[in-house]
């Protein structure tokens, strides 16, 4: 009977059934869907049937029902798609029909539904409970064995991502340096499992950013300090003696940095309003103005490496409003042409978490060079070659998303970076000012 089994072909069948108002889109992205299932190994051919619900199912008049029968060559080759594909190709379904799409999926030999030799593994899936039909579950794709064997399994589930050439990381990553617009016009066209969401990759690289710079030797890193806290440098020799020198200034002059401080707070103090509106430039306006600028002096002058730190923390959160901005700013350029706001915020999604990882890769990589001592003039000229490719990128990225015409979207690429230039400036300055008043006393 084993034998026999073995021979015999396998049908793998999935039930849909969905709204009757999307009956035409429906069938004709099911034709496009059953042609990619076709192109994996081990998948033969398929038969549609319509309007025949899943057995024991009472069809509903407002609905429509679609049976697709895959036959597979192999068991293997089944569970090598669950294992692979199972939950991407059911998921890009959820993605264009929604909820109201319903699926069931069954595995047949010889015309007899069967459950598989279970092997010592669970009957149910405990991802999903879904009924196990082999080693892998068919809906969402989990391995079927809940204990971990060896030490080697639970190393690969934790860097899996990193090292498999095919994960969704590494399909993410390469499109988003190599190929402007790319992720915004897959994600927009329905093609999101294949890659990490936007707004995930966002949070990554941003985080991995700030980390990488915060931890920079391009300038002296120093926390000065008073009784309660502890002093640490790291200087080069050229730096020391210029450290040397300035001390020696700073006792030539000691009042010099006092002075400079007084000199700031008066002008403070002559702080004047003439904006024509009356409860603005009224007194109590003008002495809460002269107030908070005499704050935001003595917060940052107590100490300036705290005020740094405080500056490293509040940008990514000053990015949250500033890229919802920009969205508004891209909703503005091209209004009429249908697009949801939420469509250009992912654009600037895209775009920071590749400018977040071009230079963090250029950061990583002088650094290295430094280390190994490559030829100063080679380190330029990929910074260079950086700093020229960032705003490229942009305008290319406007080409493939927004599809128009080259100088048409070269007028608008100019009207966005001056808008982006002078906005990024006031959102700094806001950001500073806020950290600066922020600080305790």
């Amino acid at each position: 009977m084993a034998a026999s089994h073995n021979k015999s072909p396998i049908i793998y069948e999935v039930n849909l059934s969905l709204p009757g108002e999307v009956a035409d889109d429906f069938d004709l992205w099911l034709k496009s869907h059953i042609d990619e299932m076709l192109a994996i190994a081990g998948f033969v051919s398929a038969s549609v049937y319509k309007d025949h619900p899943p057995p024991g199912i009472e069809p509903e008049p407002d609905k429509i029902y679609r049976t697709v029968q895959y036959r597979v060559s192999t068991r293997k080759a089944l569970d090598d798609y669950f294992r692979d594909h199972a939950a991407r190709m059911r998921q890009e379904g959820f993605d264009k029909f929604g909820e109201g799409l319903a699926a069931t999926r069954r595995i047949l030999v010889d015309g007899q539904e069967i459950s598989g030799d279970t092997g010592g593994r669970e009957s149910h899936c405990r991802n999903c409970g879904v009924p196990l039909l082999g080693q892998y579950c068919s809906a969402c794709g989990q391995r079927g064995r809940a204990r971990l064997i060896t030490l080697w399994e639970l190393l690969r589930d934790v860097v899996g991502d990193l090292f498999e050439l095919d994960s969704r990381l590494w399909r993410s990553l390469v499109p988003l340096v190599l190929k402007p617009g790319k992720l915004t016009k897959d994600y927009l066209a329905g093609r999101r499992v294949h890659y990490v969401p936007p707004f995930r990759m966002y949070l990554i690289l941003s985080i991995l950013f700030f980390v990488v710079i915060s931890f920079g030797d391009e300038t002296p890193f120093s926390i000065d300090s008073d009784d309660d806290r502890v002093t640490a440098t790291v200087e080069t020799e050229e730096d020391g003696d210029l450290a040397e020198r300035s001390r020696e200034d700073e006792a030539e002059s000691p009042d010099r940095t006092e002075t400079d401080e007084t000199e700031v707070a008066r002008k403070c103090e002559e702080l004047e309003l003439d904006t024509g509106i009356s409860w603005i430039d009224s007194e109590e306006s003008l002495e809460f103005l002269r107030n908070t600028c005499r704050q935001m002096i003595k917060n940052v002058t107590e100490d300036e490496g705290r005020f740094e730190r405080a500056m490293y923390e509040n940008i990514p959160k000053m990015l949250f409003f500033f890229l919802p901005f920009l969205a508004i700013v891209l909703k503005l350029l091209y209004i009429g042409s249908g697009r949801y706001y939420v469509e250009h915020l992912l654009f600037f999604v895209h775009y920071h978490a590749f400018f977040f990882l071009i230079v963090m890769l250029n950061v990583l990589l002088t650094r290295v060079a430094g280390i190994i001592h490559e030829p100063d003039w080679l380190v330029g000229l990929v910074t260079a070659t950086v700093v020229f490719y960032i705003p490229v990128y942009l305008f290319v990225a406007m080409r493939q998303v927004y599809a128009q015409r080259f100088v048409v979207t070269l007028l608008k690429y100019g009207f966005l970076g001056i808008t982006y230039f002078v906005s990024l400036i006031i959102t700094l300055l806001v950001t500073a000012a806020i950290t600066a008043i922020s600080l305790d006393s």
